[in-house]
């Protein structure tokens, strides 16, 4: 009548850290298990790319406030050309966004929105362009196989 298929049950619940090396030395073996998977998988590499995301910004926002603090303050083209007011401008907004508000929370919250927003953009119109040309995946398999292919990014970041 109807077939039901089946898949063995995987312990580990959401968090799979044991397909990271996997998916970065064996991939051909990594996301065919990937592609198998009807359920999220998608949590562990897009929970270390926020990581290393995090890690970047904080190490980003350390290197602009020791800059900020010797005085290496990068001074726009045609520096010299701008009224006395304008360079008074310039050096009070340069001193207003120095603080760390400016330097770590919202450049932390950029990296984790552009994680998210990037996996799930880049998903979309993979989706859309593989059922456009015939394919029969889910949207959850294309988003899973997306998340765990982004994973190379990370080691971008810790580079």
């Amino acid at each position: 009548m109807s077939d039901l298929s089946v898949l063995p049950y995987e312990a580990g619940g959401r968090w799979r850290f044991n397909w990271v090396l996997p998916a970065l030395f064996q991939p051909r073996r990594a996301f065919s298990r990937i592609v198998e998977m009807d359920t999220a998988v998608w949590h562990t590499p897009i929970l270390i790319l926020v990581l290393t995301g995090l890690v970047r910004t904080l190490v980003q926002g350390g290197l602009k406030a020791a800059a900020a603090a010797s005085g290496q303050i990068s001074l726009p083209p045609g520096w010299e050309y701008y009224t006395p007011e304008q360079q008074a401008q310039f050096q009070q907004a340069m001193t207003a966004t120095s603080g760390p508000v400016f330097t770590y929370v919202l450049p932390a919250i950029v990296a984790i929105l552009g994680v998210y927003l990037g996996w799930l953009v880049l998903g979309w119109l993979l989706h859309l362009g593989l059922t456009l040309l015939g394919g029969r995946l889910s949207s959850q398999q294309v988003l899973n196989v997306t998340a765990w292919s982004l994973l190379p990014f990370a080691l971008r970041d810790v580079v």
